[in-house]
């Protein structure tokens, strides 16, 4: 299966290490992912050394059209199984995209739970409707989800996860 993540920012946050986890698991299970950021970080480096593919689009906006172009052109070149966005920018970019250029899958973490207005929460139900499943990383994040009338077999809750070795003593 081939999976192409999209993060504008490649720093070091928890969206960040959530992304690489993932792609970390991925590929050890026979997975081939890639990247796209928008410019350039620190998880660019880390990414590379996992043996993925990196690729750049500025992504300015939510409705971006050259970023929408440009993508939709990765989705021909790379022709992902599934397509992975964590913020809402990525989200419109790569549903936009998706319109001139049709993938299998869009997926979409949501790593922030906070207050939203009732035009927010409108705004999201309706391009919620793009999105093939909404990724939860943690089951409040689930009911949130749930509580802005997403449908629960959209949703799939995989927990933020570290790396245990790094916290053994005893290596």
């Amino acid at each position: 299966m081939k999976i192409m993540q999209i993060i504008y920012y490649p720093g070091q946050g928890g969206a960040e290490q959530y992304a690489y986890l993932l792609a970390k698991y991925a590929i050890n299970d026979g997975n081939k992912v890639c990247f796209v950021f928008g410019q350039d970080g620190p998880l660019v480096e880390k990414v590379k050394n996992l043996g993925c593919e990196v690729f750049f689009i500025k992504m300015r906006l939510a409705v971006d059209p050259i970023a929408i172009n440009s993508l939709s052109g990765l989705f021909k070149t790379w022709r992902p199984d599934i397509v992975h966005t964590h913020f809402m920018r990525e989200n419109f970019i790569a549903i936009a995209a998706n319109k001139l250029t049709p993938v299998k899958a869009i997926f979409s973490t949501v790593h922030r739970i906070e207050p939203k207005t009732k035009i927010q929460a409108a705004f999201n139900k309706t391009y919620s409707k793009g999105l093939t499943k909404f990724i939860a990383v943690s089951e409040i994040a689930k009911e949130y989800l749930i509580n802005e009338g997403i449908n629960e077999h959209r949703i799939v809750v995989i927990p933020n996860g570290a790396e245990i070795k790094k916290f053994d003593k005893n290596r």
